[in-house]
């Protein structure tokens, strides 16, 4: 199989460069590129067509909804992965209106990006494979990891 192409999109520079060190240490993934701004990212995207973009729900230059919007309509294949300092109600809005596959709160990178990293590739290759097999949805508590002493202690948020 070959490896997972990711793209990162995060405005915290101290943030970014977590990330990209993160998902480069495992050998399953390809890290395309990353962006600080929406415009960056969006060359990146017509370039790389990524499977996957790891991106920061919050961004300043055009609206989370906006953004959406633009880089689901440069890489419609791209599986989409919001991460959030907090309120993941208020995402998961988000998630199920402008088709995003999930979000992770920034508390919980350290335990849970990689896993859902992985998770999501897997089902998109179950996508691919065998359109008409449904994949069972995952629940709130199975997205969303409540960890706020985690974002204090680790200084993510």
């Amino acid at each position: 199989m070959s490896a997972i192409q990711i793209l990162v999109i995060e405005s915290n520079p101290s943030l970014l460069s977590l990330l990209t060190q993160c998902l480069r240490s495992e050998s399953e993934f390809e890290l395309v590129g990353s962006a600080l701004r929406v415009a960056p990212a969006l060359a990146l995207l017509a370039r790389t067509r990524p499977e996957i973009v790891v991106m920061d729900v919050r961004v300043p230059e055009t609206g989370l909804a906006q953004a959406l919007g633009l880089f689901l309509k440069q890489s419609p294949q791209s599986k989409i992965i919001l991460l959030a300092d907090c309120d993941e109600t208020r995402y998961g809005q988000s998630v199920a209106r402008y088709g995003v596959t999930a979000c992770l709160r920034k508390a919980c990178i350290a335990t849970q990006l990689i896993p859902l990293v992985k998770r999501v590739a897997r089902e998109a290759c179950l996508r691919r494979a065998q359109p008409a097999l449904p994949l069972e949805p995952k629940s709130q508590s199975e997205i969303f990891c409540i960890a706020k002493e985690l974002s204090v202690s680790h200084g993510l948020s």
